[in-house]
């Protein structure tokens, strides 16, 4: 168990290095080497310290009062470390009184260690606490002043010495008030509500609700009013009436007292009244959300955070059990959750306030300290929340009803059936479970971020016999991992393509993917999924262990404990944030562990690793990882390219890095900027400029060879982030080659001055011509339409004019070859026909030469029209799909315009292909089944293709392809009822079949009679089943 870190005691057992090795050794060499009394002052002194350790304070403070005497029996007052000894038993003493609510011993004893040392602040600070405890708030001020101005390391020195300034002006106001007649006017009002409360007969006919919302009132008018209301201990007439009746009055009577100008922190009945509520199992439901809602009100405000709620009490042990042990009211109220038959009478909303509670103490400067003064373990005590959720009132009380089976096997009736579903439904996604989870791991997040409150419990701190302070890793951070595995073996899972070398599905694989809801074998038939975009649970504990990795101990803890494999795992997910938060957690680990850094470089670790080791941003490190990806990128599969070319990842970080090299460089190329940094740069950041350029040629050659284009400009990722003439202007500075390849303007203006100079006009000058003879004219004579010329001159006048900025703005917004281009070069044709109307309308007439065209290939503005709003349509709403029980009917959109030439189907008993000749494959995948391609057929009718597909058995589909969308039970039922197919009848049908019928049937039967939810219990998964998984 950790010592207190910091409170009203030190911790005593630092005291033994600095001080009694010192006197122990001068004692035994005045006293003769057994030191036999100076050798019992020691033993009862760690004797002592332990027992404070374990809150047994009545025996710390026997233990101390043993050292003193023993002292003062066998030593010399005047000897060197005697008084030194004598005054830090004294300080210790004075902290174990503190604890056992006996503030005028304590107060004592602080007063001898200040004589014999004036400059302690320690001493100055437990003497100030005692007077507050005392209700001496002037002194308390001047000793908690002495105190910070010694510079005393007490975390809850300012806000100690904040609540005895408020007190004292309290009492201040209270005077004022008392020698006014305004205040003698107030107090009595008060009073004479209270009496109305109260009542004096039996005949007092009381609005109780009236005399409570007037008392607000009185308080809200008159702020002062507060301090008369402490000061006449009106508490116990409006605590009569905290009930469900007036519960909510009472409330709002409390939060004003409590906040706001001359505040008056509420006295020990009414925390032992809120506790004792909350305890109490016969307590409605509501009287508990009541209590847990004022006391997370308390611990937000800093006079109780910092006093009343973690001071020793005798008083409130006296109000709930009785007798004069001495509670703290905050390490009460976590007893609730510590105990499981406690627990148990705790609704979940109320959990909730508990860990708002808690969370509350951790924001503040002392709050950390605080708890750990009380042995108060706030993240591991939610971790055990977490796990524990469901034994909550109920959270899941058909979780141990005996009346539901256990297994599916074992039903035998139709309510029993019922009962299983919802329970199984329940286990699944619990939606009051999951939203205490949600708040249990916010709050971890936020508690792990403060470095002094993870430290507290993850890490014990021991003291060696020579006085020496040892760090051991507690199990917390274990846990923590633990409960990120058992979050991910329950991920659910789903089919995600696998990209191969070229980019392209190349089978599909199922994969994890974050979800709130547990993984489910009736796959979506019971679970409503919420938002992807959502955090779900497992984003959050990833962003704690990121938090927890911000210490470096902890960072070499979990490292210690294989969260590799959980990274790996986490690496696979189909989630993409699971795998950014992943990349952002190997960060951490490898700045904080070096360890991990050898065995990630040694070992077989993926792309994600050693991107994360790419992005840390320490040169030393980025080496190491660059030369493991240059290694993997001419083989690594499809999917790890695309993550280390997506946006953010290691490619992005290239050729940001080499964008400032090129910047800092000014007119030097590359090799020239690599020499003249020699001097002033370190070698491991020279290295990765240099291991940046080959990465990045490396990513361009190999998108180059996917797309077959090697010229072209790749297209998506981080590619997108600097655009076209960007990255060619790169390429050029990077393998020392001057490259032409700009923008699509640069090719305009080219293919004008070309076009000139065949004409008989002189091309301008340094501007070589780079399209061949024959692009946009040839030796044959081009004939213009009066179409076209009508056309050519309404566009030439506006285009000569802007000539002269087009390329200026494409190279400033990274304008792209076309609009129309996809990932790996691919040009959507449609839209690369408007680009080439645009580029023949900036053609000049020279020298009264004119330009005809004997034939355009460039559709109308109507099809061209009709084909751009096709293609900006989503993809799922260009295929629709129907089925009976022979064959799957597929509905493909098509623009209007098109023709049954442009179209090509191509079927196999696996997978579909459909491609139009002008724009390309819209659809190409696996079939989820298998079918009769042989007999298939399809036929253009006007605006959409259809597409027969004779199915090879019987089954059937929820999805057209394999991994697609998938329908509903439902969906898949109306369509086997209204198949227009010949009814068989009923004696025609097998056994098999009419067993079936006849469960149906009967279940329907229940289904109209109420005694089945047709919403929950689902009759139609046992004719729609998967099949065999033939494809």
């Amino acid at each position: 168990m950790p010592p207190p870190r910091s409170d009203w005691a030190d911790n005593p057992s630092g005291d033994i290095g600095a001080v009694v090795p010192m006197y122990l050794q001068r004692g035994a060499t005045s006293r003769g080497e057994d030191g036999s009394a100076l050798d019992l002052v020691l033993v009862d002194l760690r004797r002592a310290n332990e027992m404070f350790k374990i809150m047994d304070f009545r025996g710390a403070i026997e233990g101390y009062d043993r050292c003193l005497r023993l002292l003062s029996e066998s030593s010399d007052p005047a000897e060197p470390g005697v008084g030194e000894m004598r005054h830090k038993l004294l300080c210790n003493r004075a902290a174990a009184w503190l604890r056992e609510d006996n503030p005028r011993e304590a107060l004592r004893d602080c007063k001898s260690a200040i004589e014999m040392d004036g400059d302690d602040p320690k001493a100055h600070h437990r003497g100030g606490v005692a007077s507050l405890a005392l209700d001496d708030y002037g002194e308390a001020i001047r000793m908690l002043a002495k105190s910070l101005s010694l510079g005393s390391k007490e975390s809850d020195a300012k806000a100690l010495l904040q609540l005895s300034e408020l007190l004292a002006r309290n009492e201040e106001t209270l005077v004022e008030l008392g020698q006014s007649a305004a205040g003698e006017e107030v107090l009595n009002a008060l009073c004479s509500c209270c009496e109305r409360l109260i009542g004096v007969d039996d005949d007092n006919d009381c609005d109780a609700s009236e005399v409570l919302e007037e008392i607000v009132g009185l308080v809200r008018q008159n702020a002062a009013s507060k301090v008369l209301f402490e000061r006449a201990n009106l508490w116990k007439a409006f605590l009569f009436y905290f009930t469900d009746s007036y519960g909510d009055e009472v409330a709002a009577l409390l939060r004003e007292i409590a906040s706001g100008p001359h505040a008056v922190p509420w006295p020990p009945a009414v925390t032992a009244r809120l506790l004792a509520t909350l305890l109490d199992a016969s307590s409605s439901d509501r009287e508990k959300e009541r209590c847990v809602d004022l006391l997370q009100f308390a611990s937000s405000i800093p006079a109780m955070n910092s006093w009343f709620l973690v001071r020793p009490s005798r008083h409130v042990a006296s109000l709930l059990v009785g007798h004069g042990e001495v509670v703290v009211p905050i390490h009460l109220l976590c007893t609730v959750m510590e105990n499981s038959s406690l627990r148990a009478t705790i609704p979940a909303s109320c959990a909730e306030g508990i860990v708002q509670i808690l969370l509350n103490f951790c924001k503040t400067p002392h709050g950390a300290d605080v708890l750990a003064r009380e042995h108060i373990k706030p993240i591991g005590m939610l971790v055990s929340m977490f796990e524990d959720a469901n034994t909550l009132k109920g959270a899941f009380d058909e979780l141990h009803d005996p009346s539901i089976p256990s297994h599916f096997d074992r039903i035998s009736t139709a309510e029993e059936a019922e009962k299983f579903l919802k329970r199984e439904k329940k286990r699944m996604y619990n939606s009051a479970v999951i939203d205490l989870k949600h708040s249990i791991l916010d709050a971890l997040k936020e508690m792990v971020s403060k470095k002094r409150c993870l430290s507290n419990e993850a890490f014990i701190r021991e003291i060696t016999p020579l006085g020496k302070t040892s760090i051991k890793p507690s199990g917390l951070l274990l846990n923590l991992l633990s409960l990120a595995k058992q979050l991910h073996s329950m991920s659910p899972v789903k089919s995600t393509p696998v990209l191969g070398q070229d980019g392209t599905p190349k089978e599909y694989e199922k994969r994890h993917f974050a979800a709130d809801f547990a993984r489910n074998p009736f796959g979506d038939a019971l679970i409503d999924v919420k938002d992807a975009n959502e955090e779900t649970m497992l984003h959050k504990l990833v962003d704690i262990l990121i938090g927890c990795c911000s210490t470096r101990n902890a960072a070499i803890t979990l490292c210690s404990k294989n969260i590799h494999s959980l990274l790996r795992d986490l690496s696979a997910y189909a989630t993409e944030t699971i795998v950014e938060k992943t990349v952002r957690l190997y960060k951490c680990l490898f700045l904080s562990c070096q360890a991990f850094v050898s065995e990630i470089l040694s070992g077989e670790a993926d792309m994600v690793a050693f991107t994360g080791l790419m992005l840390t941003g320490a040169p030393e490190l980025q080496v190491g990882a660059m030369n493991k990806i240059i290694v993997m990128l001419s083989s690594c599969s499809g999917d790890d390219f695309a993550w280390f070319t997506k946006k953010g990842s290691g490619l992005d970080m290239c050729m940001c890095l080499l964008c400032h090299c090129r910047s800092d460089g000014e007119s030097k190329s590359f090799e020239e900027y690599v020499d003249s940094k020699k001097s002033s740069t370190s070698s491991s950041k020279l290295e990765v400029i240099k291991l940046s350029r080959s990465l990045f040629l490396h990513c361009l050659e190999r998108c180059r060879l996917r797309s077959g284009n090697k010229a072209g400009v790749p297209r998506g990722g981080a590619w997108d982030t600097f655009g076209h003439s960007e990255i060619i202007q790169m390429e050029g500075y990077l393998t020392g080659k001057v490259s032409h390849r700009g923008s699509p303007s640069e090719v305009k203006s080219t293919a004008t001055s070309q076009l000139g100079t065949r004409e008989g006009a002189s091309p301008p000058s340094g501007r070589p011509a780079a399209l061949q003879q024959g692009f946009f004219g040839s030796k044959k004579s081009y004939r213009r339409s009066s179409k076209g010329k009508a056309a050519a001159a309404k566009k030439l006048p506006s285009a000569v004019q802007h000539s002269g900025h087009t390329e200026a703005r494409a190279e400033g917004c990274g304008f792209r070859e076309s609009e129309g281009m996809e990932e790996g070069g691919i040009v959507n044709p449609c839209l690369k026909c408007e680009v080439l109307e645009e580029e023949t309308g900036t053609l000049k007439e020279e020298d009264g030469v004119e330009l005809k065209v004997v034939w355009d290939s460039t559709p109308s503005g109507d099809i061209k029209k009709h084909r751009t709003t096709w293609a900006n349509m989503d993809q799922r709403d260009k295929l629709s799909w129907s089925q009976s029980s022979t064959e799957v009917n597929a509905i493909v959109k098509v623009p209007k315009g098109t023709k049954a030439t442009d179209v090509e189907v191509v079927l196999t008993p696996t997978r579909l292909l459909v491609k139009l000749g002008w724009y390309g494959r819209v659809f190409d995948g696996p079939l989820s089944r298998r079918c009769k391609a042989s007999e298939s057929w399809w036929i253009l009718d006007g605006e959409q293709i259809e597409i027969c597909i004779p199915k090879d058995d019987k089954h059937f589909w929820r999805s057209l392809f394999e991994g697609g969308q998938m329908k509903s039970y439902y969906e898949v039922l109306q369509e086997l009822v209204h198949a227009d197919e010949p009814a068989q009848s009923y004696e025609d049908l097998p056994d098999e079949a009419k067993d079936l019928v006849d469960e149906l049937r009967e279940r329907q039967e229940l289904v109209s009679e109420g005694l089945i939810d047709p919403d929950i219990f689902d009759d139609f998964r046992c004719v729609l089943s998967d099949g065999d998984g033939a494809k």
